[in-house]
């Protein structure tokens, strides 16, 4: 409307007989001119601002570029990363510390590099370790505020993830962009759970060392009094070491069965939302129907002058044919898009959970326990081109990186679409990476 409006206010000045009648002059070109200018330059303003509103009507249109954007940033960490560790390990082997006492390091990614490092996702890697280990840094929690352990975060981020999941369900797309960032925060109370445990554990090795020398001090003396009391190295009583050791042995598992119920929030709440939103698209979802021969009056099947046994056959057939249109029905309905990327997440999640602890195993050892010939191989191993297609491939395919590009989907309204797009290649690319992983793990094995 207001582009036409501005095309006849220009058609009536052009137009106009008293203007055309008016005799040429310096100061009438002048003005005329003028107008021309300021009409083009609110035309150009009015095409800006349709363009704007075009792609906000059609944001959708903007989530493959946001893809793109974001994995060719995360790309290029990762090449820099491969030249990092590549220049640094010059011979030697997993894990890379550049924590030292004359320069410490306490939140940058590259502070311990070690094989879980190596393959975690990279919003993880980059963004949720950097924040939490500030927020951690910054509140002290590994010191201080001991009643606060990893479990319970563990499990407070779970009821983070239901409240996230109840609004990513929801039929406004402002109520869902509020539950992605909901969500976002779950993950990063994930990673501050783990940033506190690792700060714990080395808070309870320091006290436990300072324990030991003073017990080595004490008997050297001659004492033999068994009941002495020893003031808490560090602040941390000896009551607090035992309790953390025996919570510790269970943080794995808690922290893996709490993020699988999280993911579980996430896929039900897209679950939901696609029952009542299908996917804009023509959908291959379909199938056709069987047709049944059904009686009017009582619900039989019609059938003229056929034995008894025919008809129990032919009975047999129809209630196996409606039972297996009814598990079809169910299969294809859009909602079970967000099921099926589910188990891809989790074929993805056993791979990659089992290739971490064996290559950790085979490449993170003890230098002094094996040759400089031993050690300079699996230095070599690991900047190998061959370990890097491994690693960068399971940066991108481990489970916590599909959480992270199905939010983005949900906050730009593409969760169906590419719910639809990833329902038979996700498999694919997940037991093709597997096969690749495995056969390079059982060359890396032969090598030792």
């Amino acid at each position: 409307m207001i582009e036409l409006h501005i095309e006849t206010t220009r058609l009536t000045i052009l137009d106009d007989p008293i203007l055309q009648s008016s005799p040429s002059s310096p100061d009438a070109d002048e003005e005329m001119e003028s107008w021309r200018k300021r009409i083009s330059s609110q035309g150009k303003l009015v095409d800006i601002g349709n363009l704007l509103h075009d792609i906000w009507l059609h944001h959708t249109r903007i989530f493959p570029l946001v893809i793109v954007i974001v994995i060719s940033t995360f790309a290029l960490f990762d090449l820099y990363l491969c030249y990092f560790v590549t220049s640094v390990l010059d011979g030697s082997t997993l894990p890379l510390s550049l924590n030292s006492s004359d320069h410490p390091c306490y939140s940058s990614p590259f502070c311990t590099i070690n094989v879980k490092n190596l393959m975690l996702d990279p919003p993880d890697f980059y963004v949720h370790n950097t924040l939490s280990s500030l927020f951690v840094l910054w509140a002290d929690l590994g010191n201080s505020y001991l009643f606060i352990t990893p479990n319970m975060i563990s499990f407070f981020h779970v009821f983070v993830a239901l409240m996230a999941s109840r609004l990513i369900s929801n039929d406004s797309l402002c109520v869902r962009r509020i539950g992605v960032l909901l969500f976002q925060f779950r993950n990063f109370l994930d990673a501050v759970d783990g940033v506190i445990a690792r700060e714990r554990r080395k808070t309870v090795a320091l006290a436990s060392a300072n324990l030991m020398i003073m017990n080595q001090t004490y008997s050297s003396i001659g004492g033999t009094d068994n009941n002495i009391y020893y003031p808490p190295p560090d602040g941390i009583s000896m009551d607090q070491v035992k309790e953390y050791k025996s919570s510790e042995s269970l943080g794995y598992w808690v922290d893996g069965i709490c993020d699988g119920v999280g993911g579980i929030f996430l896929y039900l709440a897209c679950y939901f939302y696609l029952q009542r939103h299908p996917v804009r698209r023509r959908s291959l979802f379909s199938y056709t129907a069987i047709p049944l021969i059904v009686s009017p009056r009582n619900g039989a099947v019609s059938s003229t002058h056929v034995s008894k046994k025919k008809r129990q056959k032919r009975q047999k057939k129809l209630s196996a044919s409606y039972l297996s249109r009814q598990i079809i029905r169910s299969v294809h309905r859009y909602g079970f898009l967000s099921i099926n990327y589910g188990f891809q997440a989790l074929l993805g999640s056993i791979a990659w959970n089992r290739f971490i602890p064996n290559y950790t195993k085979l490449l993170e050892t003890n230098a002094s326990n094996f040759s400089s010939h031993e050690t300079q191989m699996k230095g070599n191993l690991v900047t190998s081109p061959i370990m890097w297609m491994v690693i960068l491939a399971w940066r991108y395919v481990n489970p916590h990186t599909w959480v992270e590009i199905l939010l983005i989907a949900i906050f730009f309204d593409r969760t169906g679409e590419f719910l639809y797009a990833f329902r038979i290649r996700g498999f694919l690319v997940v037991i093709a990476i597997s096969m690749l992983t495995e056969a390079h793990l059982r060359y890396a094995r032969s090598l030792f």
